[in-house]
């Protein structure tokens, strides 16, 4: 046969890669993760509309205006959360602003006020004249969640009485001229979940009506894009491939920069993987086994990743927002790789849109329905009818 060569060829390589010891997969993972972290490879990174939306919220403010951040996330969110709040800050104090900092989440004051203060120091020692109580203050945590929103609309004093360094609010030069939410000019909220964004738009925003933008994690974006739709946030940052983007429009080659490398190395590394196992599947059954359960596993807890890391860096859109398609990725995925139309129409339980587009989970859906085991909301076909 004239393939003979080729499938003993595939019977050498399964037989070798079955007796490969993993440590040695663990190690060009971690060697592909940690190099770009020490050296950036500099992977090119786009501009997404929803992000300059974000920065030119920022740089459209007048100097000398007071605006209100609020970081509402814990060290679990840190890499993605950290990014953002350092470079916004950043630009904040570069256009002369006087910022106002506040946290709802227990764990997370400590961590935000590190941020902050690390993020001045380094401004400091770049010659900016930042004074604590003049240019920003933090007035830490505060228990309550939409309760203490709510308490903010009547004074922020009354809300916190004290800074994170327990310092008097009264006693601060800058609080003397904030009396409640209409001595802002912007929310900046920074936020990797409850409370946090939805809750200041329905809470803060459509009742004091103050102008905000918002940066998130990657798997909160979806839900938040109706309100940038509708003008209830004028920007967003989804995830650390946003972060990423934001740093690329200041100029600034940052943390979320250098883990965009990292993070896009690791995902083509396990693609490739999955692809070699399931082609050298074909070749014994114990292999395919093998091969189903090295899928079952890096679906679970490796793709979701990669689509969060990929699909908000390379491919192509349908829609505007930051999240992009890759018809590969989303065969491998059951249709997750079409994430530019997931985002668009984040209800729509079929992914795929072109012709040329095709979503492997939803025939299954169909099925589901057909037998009367499932009751699908419009697609997206549907929806833009």
């Amino acid at each position: 046969m004239p393939f003979d060569w080729l499938f003993s060829w595939f019977g050498w390589l399964a037989a070798w890669l079955e007796k490969l010891d993993r440590r040695w997969l663990f190690l060009i993972v971690g060697v592909l993760v940690m190099g770009p972290l020490i050296k950036p490879i500099g992977v090119p990174l786009g501009s997404s509309k929803p992000v300059k939306q974000f920065h030119d919220a920022i740089a459209a403010l007048p100097e000398h205006s007071i605006v209100l951040m609020s970081c509402d996330y814990d060290p679990g969110a840190k890499p993605e959360m950290v990014p953002m709040t350092r470079t916004a800050f950043r630009q904040l104090m570069e256009r002369h602003c006087r910022v106002v900092v506040t946290c709802l989440w227990t764990g997370g004051s400590g961590l935000v006020d590190q941020t902050i203060e690390g993020m001045a120091n380094e401004m400091r020692a770049q010659g900016h004249d930042l004074v604590y109580g003049r240019d920003y203050v933090d007035l830490g945590y505060k228990a309550g969640y939409e309760a203490v929103m709510v308490l903010m609309g009547k004074g922020i004093a009354n809300a916190f009485p004290q800074d994170q360094r327990a310092n008097a609010t009264a006693s601060l030069p800058l609080m003397h001229e904030v009396k409640d939410y209409s001595s802002f000019v912007l929310l900046v909220n920074i936020a990797a979940g409850y409370p946090g964004t939805k809750e200041w738009v329905q809470q803060v925003n459509s009742r004091f009506h103050l102008p905000m933008v918002s940066g998130c994690t990657a798997v909160s974006a979806p839900e938040y894009y109706p309100y940038l739709q509708s003008g209830q946030l004028k920007g967003l940052l989804g995830g650390m491939a946003g972060a990423a983007e934001y740093e690329k429009l200041r100029g600034e080659k940052g943390s979320a920069t250098r883990g965009m490398d990292a993070q896009s190395l690791a995902h083509v590394f396990v693609a490739l993987c999955i692809v070699m196992g399931l082609a050298l599947g074909a070749t014994g059954v114990y292999i395919a086994l093998a091969a189903a359960a090295i899928h079952a596993v890096m679906y679970v807890f490796v793709l979701s990743s990669s689509i969060n890391g990929l699909c908000h860096h390379v491919g192509y859109k349908n829609f505007d927002n930051t999240a992009t398609n890759i018809r590969l990725l989303a065969l491998l995925t059951g249709g997750e790789g079409l994430h530019n139309n997931h985002h668009g129409y984040p209800r729509s339980p079929k992914f795929s849109w072109r012709a040329s587009e095709f979503d492997p989970a939803w025939p299954v859906i169909k099925l589901l329905v057909a037998l009367r085991l499932a009751k699908p909301y419009k697609t997206i076909e549907e929806v833009a009818a």
